[in-house]
């Protein structure tokens, strides 16, 4: 009874036992587009990852610049004391940026004076400042090698100044990643605007 189906099954032609299956070619084509696919996502989704991060950091820029600013509204005290001025200092190329209290009323951070660095943030996953430009974004001007900008109480009155004590109208700090060419831009000008685009 048994080989008699399978014999009807046959003459009928409906698959059954002894028929072809899938050829060697027709399987390397199909491993071959998964593996494709494969790559594809992955790298999309370790792009997507640095993205991220890249965002995330230019975020953790503009929210430090206001922490100093906050610092400047409220003349914050370290140590019992309040200072002239209160800011970040930062260098194109560099992969940290400090937040600073200034000690000797310059305006600007002077790493041979009085003044203190209270915190130095390290750009992570091989960020790094790409760009300063002593200007807003839309405008056009050459970089700087570094840049504070200063906080000073009580207002606070906001100081962008280059190492040498240039001053500016605006600044805008370029982050990116090394080895690629995505980038996020954090802006500040004089009237205490931040933002990140």
């Amino acid at each position: 009874m048994t080989a008699g189906f399978f014999k009807k099954m046959k003459k009928s032609g409906v698959s059954g036992l002894g028929d072809r299956g899938f050829t060697l070619i027709e399987l390397m084509v199909v491993c071959a587009i998964i593996i494709i696919l494969s790559v594809y996502v992955s790298a999309n989704y370790h792009q997507g990852n640095r993205e991220l991060g890249l965002e995330m950091t230019a975020g953790r820029l503009g929210q430090d610049l206001r922490r100093a600013q906050g610092w400047g509204y409220s003349a914050h005290q370290f140590d019992s004391t309040s200072f002239t001025g209160y800011g970040i200092n930062i260098v194109q190329g560099g992969t940290t940026y400090a937040l600073y209290t200034d000690n000797n009323s310059d305006g600007r951070y002077t790493p041979s004076s009085t003044d203190k660095i209270r915190e130095t943030v390290v750009l992570e996953n091989n960020f790094v400042v790409n760009g300063i430009k002593p200007c807003g974004p839309a405008d056009t001007c050459g970089s700087i090698s570094s840049a504070s900008v200063n906080f000073i109480p009580p207002d606070p009155g906001v100081l962008i100044t280059d190492l040498g004590g240039n001053s500016y109208d605006a600044l805008t700090i370029t982050l990116g990643i090394n080895g690629f060419t995505t980038t996020r831009e954090v802006v500040v000008n004089r009237a205490g605007l931040i933002y990140v685009r």
